[in-house]
Protein backbone atom coordinates (compact mmCIF):
# COMPACT_ATOMS: atom_id res chain seq x y z
CA UNK A 1 0.00 0.00 0.00
CA UNK A 2 1.17 3.53 -0.69
CA UNK A 3 1.13 6.64 1.47
CA UNK A 4 0.72 10.22 0.34
CA UNK A 5 3.59 12.18 1.81
CA UNK A 6 3.09 15.55 0.12
CA UNK A 7 -0.19 17.13 -0.97
CA UNK A 8 0.02 19.23 -4.11
CA UNK A 9 -3.18 21.22 -3.66
CA UNK A 10 -2.41 24.97 -3.59
CA UNK A 11 1.34 24.29 -3.77
CA UNK A 12 3.38 26.54 -6.08
CA UNK A 13 5.23 24.76 -8.89
CA UNK A 14 8.69 25.66 -7.59
CA UNK A 15 7.90 24.18 -4.16
CA UNK A 16 6.50 21.00 -5.73
CA UNK A 17 9.58 20.71 -7.94
CA UNK A 18 11.78 21.15 -4.88
CA UNK A 19 9.97 18.34 -3.06
CA UNK A 20 10.38 16.08 -6.10
CA UNK A 21 14.08 16.94 -6.32
CA UNK A 22 14.59 16.26 -2.61
CA UNK A 23 13.03 12.81 -2.93
CA UNK A 24 15.09 12.02 -6.02
CA UNK A 25 18.32 13.16 -4.36
CA UNK A 26 17.54 10.91 -1.39
CA UNK A 27 17.02 7.99 -3.77
CA UNK A 28 13.39 7.51 -2.77
CA UNK A 29 11.07 6.28 -5.51
CA UNK A 30 7.74 8.07 -5.64
CA UNK A 31 4.85 8.56 -7.97
CA UNK A 32 2.59 11.52 -8.50
CA UNK A 33 -1.16 11.68 -8.90
CA UNK A 34 -2.75 14.61 -10.77
CA UNK A 35 -5.59 16.70 -9.38
CA UNK A 36 -8.23 15.16 -11.64
CA UNK A 37 -11.60 16.50 -12.68
CA UNK A 38 -13.13 16.41 -9.18
CA UNK A 39 -10.69 18.97 -7.80
CA UNK A 40 -13.11 21.76 -8.70
CA UNK A 41 -15.53 20.53 -6.03
CA UNK A 42 -12.90 19.93 -3.37
CA UNK A 43 -12.16 16.25 -3.96
CA UNK A 44 -8.48 16.27 -4.67
CA UNK A 45 -5.93 13.53 -4.24
CA UNK A 46 -3.06 15.24 -6.04
CA UNK A 47 0.16 14.46 -4.31
CA UNK A 48 3.43 12.61 -4.09
CA UNK A 49 3.13 9.01 -2.93
CA UNK A 50 5.66 6.44 -1.73
CA UNK A 51 5.56 2.78 -0.79
CA UNK A 52 4.95 1.93 2.88
CA UNK A 53 8.53 0.81 3.47
CA UNK A 54 9.84 4.22 2.29
CA UNK A 55 7.35 6.32 4.25
CA UNK A 56 9.51 7.17 7.27
CA UNK A 57 12.53 8.14 5.18
CA UNK A 58 10.38 10.10 2.73
CA UNK A 59 8.62 12.04 5.51
CA UNK A 60 12.00 12.94 6.99
CA UNK A 61 13.22 14.18 3.60
CA UNK A 62 10.02 16.20 3.03
CA UNK A 63 10.14 17.73 6.54
CA UNK A 64 13.77 18.77 6.04
CA UNK A 65 12.93 20.20 2.62
CA UNK A 66 10.00 22.19 4.00
CA UNK A 67 12.15 23.70 6.77
CA UNK A 68 14.70 24.85 4.19
CA UNK A 69 11.93 26.06 1.88
CA UNK A 70 10.26 28.08 4.63
CA UNK A 71 13.51 29.78 5.58
CA UNK A 72 14.20 30.57 1.93
CA UNK A 73 10.77 32.18 1.46
CA UNK A 74 11.06 34.16 4.69
CA UNK A 75 14.51 35.43 3.81
CA UNK A 76 13.56 36.55 0.28
CA UNK A 77 10.91 39.07 1.28
CA UNK A 78 9.57 38.67 4.80
CA UNK A 79 7.19 41.61 4.79
CA UNK A 80 6.15 41.50 1.14
CA UNK A 81 4.21 38.25 1.42
CA UNK A 82 2.27 39.12 4.55
CA UNK A 83 1.61 42.71 3.48
CA UNK A 84 0.27 41.72 0.08
CA UNK A 85 -1.95 39.06 1.64
CA UNK A 86 -3.35 41.58 4.10
CA UNK A 87 -3.99 44.09 1.31
CA UNK A 88 -5.72 41.44 -0.78
CA UNK A 89 -7.91 40.38 2.13
CA UNK A 90 -8.78 43.99 2.92
CA UNK A 91 -9.79 44.73 -0.68
CA UNK A 92 -11.86 41.55 -0.87
CA UNK A 93 -13.62 42.39 2.39
CA UNK A 94 -14.27 45.95 1.26
CA UNK A 95 -15.70 44.85 -2.09
CA UNK A 96 -17.84 42.22 -0.38
CA UNK A 97 -19.18 44.81 2.06
CA UNK A 98 -20.01 47.23 -0.78
CA UNK A 99 -21.75 44.47 -2.75
CA UNK A 100 -23.88 43.41 0.23
CA UNK A 101 -24.71 47.03 0.98
CA UNK A 102 -25.75 47.67 -2.64
CA UNK A 103 -27.94 44.55 -2.73
CA UNK A 104 -29.57 45.53 0.56
CA UNK A 105 -30.32 49.06 -0.66
CA UNK A 106 -31.74 47.76 -3.95
CA UNK A 107 -33.91 45.27 -2.06
CA UNK A 108 -35.24 47.99 0.25
CA UNK A 109 -35.98 50.34 -2.67
CA UNK A 110 -37.76 47.64 -4.69
CA UNK A 111 -39.94 46.40 -1.80
CA UNK A 112 -41.50 49.82 -1.11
Amino acid sequence: MSKRIFKLKFVPNDEANGARDALEQAGIQYYETPAGYLSSIGLNSAGLWVANEDEVAARTVIEDFQKVWLEKIRSESPSEHSASKRADRFMFSLLLFVAVLAITILYIINTK
